[in-house]
């Protein structure tokens, strides 16, 4: 199982930024068809990092180092939504 905590989770989300804006912003053409398809994974990445961020608990394959024990509050779904 993977052993997740906040610093952790911070930092992947910052990484997928990070490379996300390198894509957009590259010189070499930026957002293209030949990296559609890693900036795509990158936004996938960064969408569960902040899921798992936001689920402070430990359920199933779901493992937090930070949070170790189940937590009935979050029995639930966790949506995001992108906000423009």
């Amino acid at each position: 199982m993977v052993d997740r905590e906040e610093e952790g989770l911070l930092e992947l989300s910052a990484l997928t930024a990070e490379l996300k804006k390198e894509i957009e912003t590259a010189p070499e053409g930026g957002l293209n068809a030949d990296n559609i398809t890693v900036y795509h994974m990158l936004t996938t990445v960064g969408i569960m990092a902040d899921s798992a961020r936001l689920r402070k608990e430990s359920r199933g394959s779901h493992q937090r180092r930070d949070y170790p024990v189940k937590d009935e509050a979050y029995s639930h779904p966790i949506t995001v939504k992108k906000m423009m």
